[in-house]
């Protein structure tokens, strides 16, 4: 992911930590983004934005996702590279 990806996700977070009170990171404002994009399909599921954008956050959620998670294999994670550097 590029840093730009990861500090506008933690620009998000600060900003949303301060106005709610709250202590959400990078990784949880990519997951929120994914829902978000998830209720649009629903509302609008002939708008492929918004599934490749949905993808997209789901993808920088992979890549900010705190320890400890199961790393993925060699091949998983080149596969995850693939679809971010593919759609993004």
């Amino acid at each position: 992911m590029t840093v730009l990806n990861e500090d506008n996700f933690s620009n998000i977070a600060a900003i949303a930590n301060i106005a709610l009170g709250l202590n959400l990171t990078a990784f949880d404002i990519a997951v929120i983004m994914t829902t978000v994009k998830l209720s649009r399909v629903r509302q609008s599921p002939s708008k492929a934005d918004n599934y490749l954008d949905g993808v997209n956050y789901l993808a920088f959620a992979h890549e900010l996702r705190p320890a400890p998670y199961a790393e993925l294999t060699q091949e998983e994670e080149e596969l995850v590279t693939k679809m971010i550097n593919g759609l993004a």
